[in-house]
């Protein structure tokens, strides 16, 4: 049965990355960050949703000893129209409803990493400006004719086939270049099921700390459901599923129906 969360050490083999594991898998993606982190190149960081593109990222940037900030920002989640000023900045005036000067999220990660999650959904006009933005460093705030420099280490995230898109002409051949050149590709929780035991450890660690729901142990049932379930969700699924688990459980044993 899983051990209460309390009395589950963390091995050598989990690392310090912050992506946990014991699959080849997830000791390949620590490779890879081991190895990456320390370096300034664009990184696209690739899988399904929930995979944990965002973890990966947040293990690059401390890798890097980079000392500004990580900021991470989802592409997707910005209306198209606000996408230019949200990342590069604008002046006041420069559109309606632009009634004070923005830094823009590039400036606030100089010296640091900016991630840019959902990359994919990048408008073709955004694209031409972010790949500016990766050979000159230089940042334009919408409205000003003045550049400004900024040093930003450039982590991208999809759960897109962006080679499709660039063949179907969605995507910018040369900006998929530049920042697809060093890809880490995190495959889903069904091809790596050894790394379920770990990761319902830290969940249960996390819900006890953050939710005050009560330990249960699991039944052996319940152990075979994590375990066989393909989780379409992936890491984010398998939370959420061991949250419900133990609140339905309310301390006592964890059964498949919860």
């Amino acid at each position: 049965a899983f051990r209460p969360p309390q009395q589950t050490a963390m091995d050598s083999s989990t690392g310090e990355s912050g992506f946990l594991g014991r699959s080849q898998a997830a000791q390949q993606v620590r490779s890879e960050i081991e190895n990456l982190g320390p370096t300034h190149l664009p990184i696209l960081v690739h899988g399904e949703t929930g995979v944990g593109k965002e973890v990966v990222a947040r293990a690059l940037h401390r890798a890097s000893g980079r000392s500004g900030a990580f900021v991470p920002v989802n592409v997707a989640a910005i209306p198209t129209g606000l996408r230019e000023a949200e990342l590069f900045g604008s002046v006041q005036g420069a559109y309606t409803g632009a009634d004070r000067a923005r830094q823009g999220l590039a400036v606030s990660a100089d010296k640091g990493t900016l991630f840019l999650d959902e990359v994919g959904d990048l408008d073709p006009p955004l694209q031409v400006k972010l790949l500016r933005f990766l050979e000159s460093q230089e940042v334009r705030a919408v409205g000003s004719s003045q550049p400004r420099i900024v040093d930003a280490r450039i982590i991208s995230a999809t759960h897109q086939d962006l080679g499709r898109r660039v063949r179907e002409g969605g995507f910018r051949q040369d900006l998929y270049y530049r920042i697809a050149a060093q890809p880490i590709f995190i495959p889903p929780l069904r091809e790596r099921r050894d790394d379920i035991r770990i990761l319902v450890d830290l969940f249960e660690r996390e819900a006890l700390h953050r939710h005050g729901i009560q330990w249960s142990p699991w039944s052996a049932e319940a152990e075979a459901v994590l375990r066989q379930e393909d989780w379409p969700g992936n890491v984010r699924d398998l939370r959420q599923t061991v949250e419900v688990a133990l609140g339905r459980a309310g301390g006592g044993m964890v059964k498949p129906e919860h």
